[in-house]
């Protein structure tokens, strides 16, 4: 992407200066422009797949989610897919592979977790896409045994491990916890109704302890009052915390109704939690229009 931007500035004439700001306007009109120099360099590409080139791929199946364009984004990333098991992300560094299954404090621990967070994130786009066409994903339970991504943030990462201990707000949780609701909640094998349920609740415990110490200036304050950086973070993070309520106790919502009164006062508040938090997206999603709008 970055590539791209360099090629395309200097072709409409825009003088580069390090001050130089994008207007809004510009940038949302022209980012196509920009993934379509970015398609151009990764299909010249003729080197092996690498990590690399599969993050590219990557950023383009997001864009086209974000853009709408829904069976380009799912033909990018089963090619990507397919670049995945060419390079092993799927398989677990171990035996004779790479450095071993321990690999905290040992050689090039930044690139192992480089790995780990890309394959995770395309476990975790794999299950969208499987979602959204009702189709089976890609990756199976009895095909991949790569170990999830410590969580460590990159400004605190080594080459032989994590150079200072976690301070417990680490960006990659979210990816962590997103794969566990995948993995536990949603999992294709046969579960029992009550570990489920059991299951949801013990992990949307967890998410409520962590929205109770993420930073006031992203939990307490409007977006609107926010800086333009701090008001997008808000915003991202206001709607990836209500898409965890809603994947976390849509099962209370689905499942048929309990007739017990004690079965009642345990789901009516998973219900209403569910509900709150379409509501609540809902809303920021109309906020997001109305300054699309106004741009």
């Amino acid at each position: 992407m970055t590539m791209a931007l360099g090629s395309i500035v200097p072709a409409k004439g825009i003088e580069h200066k390090k001050s130089h700001k994008f207007p809004a306007a510009w940038t949302l009109h022209n980012g196509d422009n920009f993934f379509s120099s970015a398609l151009n360099l990764t299909d010249s590409d003729p080197a092996e797949p690498s990590l690399e080139s599969v993050q590219a791929r990557l950023l383009q199946s997001l864009y086209f989610l974000s853009t709408c364009r829904f069976t380009q984004a799912r033909y990018t990333f089963s090619s990507t897919v397919q670049m995945i098991f060419a390079i092993g992300l799927h398989r677990r560094l171990g035996r004779n592979r790479g450095l071993g299954s321990n690999v905290f404090f040992r050689p090039d621990y930044a690139s192992i977790q480089c790995q780990r967070r890309t394959f995770w994130s395309a476990v975790v786009l794999d299950r969208q896409l499987s979602m959204f066409f009702g189709r089976p994903g890609h990756f199976t339970a009895d095909t991949i045994d790569q170990d999830l991504p410590d969580c460590v943030n990159d400004e605190d990462m080594g080459n032989e491990g994590p150079i200072r201990p976690s301070q417990g707000d680490c960006y990659i949780d979210g990816l962590v916890s997103f794969t566990k609701i995948r993995s536990e909640v949603y999992a294709l094998r046969d579960i029992p109704e009550t570990v489920r349920f059991d299951v949801a609740t013990e992990l949307a415990k967890e998410l409520d302890d962590w929205k109770v110490h993420v930073p006031g200036i992203l939990n307490t304050y409007k977006p609107s009052m926010l800086h333009t950086i701090f008001r997008r973070q808000a915003t991202l993070l206001g709607l990836a915390h209500c898409h965890a309520q809603i994947l976390l106790r849509r099962p209370f919502l689905t499942a048929p109704y309990p007739k017990d009164d004690k079965a009642q006062k345990i789901r009516d508040p998973q219900i209403r939690t569910c509900i709150v938090a379409c509501r609540d997206s809902l809303q920021q999603i109309i906020g997001l229009a109305r300054d699309l709008d106004s741009v």
